[in-house]
């Protein structure tokens, strides 16, 4: 893909919905900070099951009960083999323990809340841009752009998200 006849790149926002959740609790009690690096990254769990952690995240954050006792369809399947021989129970554990802040929202449905504020956020992000004549194509939590501009809509995106959202968003 090019535009322009340029290269592009995909600029993102890291592990988004847990961030945002984090920005969500942090309004309601005193400033919430989530863990540093890869929220989808959970001590005890292999690196390799990545994107089931962030799945089960976020069918944790879009479910409406608080009594899940196995992995959604599919799911299980994203885990490496080891981390799916733990069980749900055990994984779920460790998930609650390394988001203990965020962990309360799970099983509230607040997930449509924090889906509402991504896209909030990036028809934000687009407008800046637009703005600033910089085209972006928009995919979920990212733009595509020329890569020549990547670091500054990397910044504009960082500052669209403090002053939408209030918190930095990497």
């Amino acid at each position: 893909l090019r535009i322009k006849g340029e290269k592009t790149v995909e600029c993102d926002y890291s592990s988004l919905v847990a961030r945002l959740a984090y920005a969500y609790v942090g309004d309601r009690s005193d400033a919430v900070q989530p863990p540093k690096g890869d929220l989808y990254t959970i001590p005890g769990l292999s690196p390799e099951s990545r994107d089931g952690v962030k799945r089960l995240v976020s069918t944790l954050l879009f479910d409406q009960r608080k009594n899940r006792d196995r992995f959604p369809k599919g799911v299980a399947e994203l885990f490496k083999l080891d981390d799916q021989r733990k069980g749900f129970k055990q994984v779920l554990e460790l998930i609650n323990a390394h988001h203990a802040a965020i962990a309360p929202l799970f099983g509230t449905g607040i997930g449509h809340y924090l889906q509402f504020l991504e896209s909030q956020l990036l028809v934000n992000v687009l407008l800046r841009l637009a703005q600033r004549k910089i085209v972006a194509l928009p995919l979920h939590d990212c733009v595509v752009v020329q890569e020549r501009k990547a670091e500054r809509v990397a910044s504009i995106m960082e500052g669209t998200a403090l002053g939408l959202i209030g918190t930095k968003i990497p």
